[in-house]
C-alpha cells in the first residue's frame, strides 16, 4: 500500500463524453470561417457556412459569434411578451440567465436531476406546475447540457 500523497491511481482509458464527426468539407469550411472571423472579416465565408448548413438541414441558418449570441437570437425569435418566464436549470452558465434578462424576460431557476445534472422529469414538472398555478406566463424552457 502506497501512502505517498502524490501517488495517483493507475490511469484508465478516457471515455469521451461525445464524438464529433464532420465530413472533411465541413471541417474545411469551419476552419476558413474561423480564420476569417478572427481577422474581423465576416461576409464571404460566413455566407458560405450559412448556405451549407441551410442546404444540409433544409431550414434557415444564422452563424453567430458565440453561444451567448445564439441564445439572444433564439429568445428574440420566440417573440415573447416582456416578463414571460423562461425556465432554466440551476446548473448552467451565466449567459443563459443574462440572455433572458437582456431580452426583458424573467429567468426562473429549476433544480436539476442529481443523477444527470440536467432538467428533466419530476423537477421540471414540479417547476412548471408550480409556476402555472401561481399564474405565471411561461415562455419557454431552456435546457442546458454540460
Amino acid at each position: 500500500m502506497n501512502h505517498d500523497p502524490y501517488h495517483h491511481a493507475p490511469k484508465h482509458a478516457v471515455i469521451p463524453l461525445t464524438r464529433i464527426s464532420w465530413e472533411a468539407d465541413v471541417t474545411n469550411k469551419m476552419q476558413l470561417w474561423m480564420e476569417e472571423t478572427a481577422q474581423g472579416r465576416f461576409k464571404n465565408e460566413t455566407q458560405d457556412v450559412e448556405s451549407y448548413f441551410e442546404a444540409q438541414l433544409n431550414r434557415p441558418c444564422i452563424a453567430v459569434s458565440s453561444g451567448t449570441a445564439a441564445l439572444h437570437v433564439a429568445l428574440r425569435l420566440l417573440g415573447l411578451k416582456p416578463s414571460s418566464e423562461i425556465i432554466i436549470p440551476t446548473l448552467t452558465y451565466a449567459a443563459c440567465a443574462n440572455a433572458v434578462l437582456y431580452e426583458g424576460l424573467k429567468p426562473v431557476f429549476c433544480d436539476v436531476n442529481p443523477q444527470t445534472w440536467c432538467l428533466e422529469g419530476e423537477e421540471l414538472v414540479d417547476a412548471l406546475e408550480g409556476r402555472l398555478k401561481a399564474g405565471a406566463r411561461i415562455g419557454a424552457v431552456m435546457p442546458v447540457h454540460l
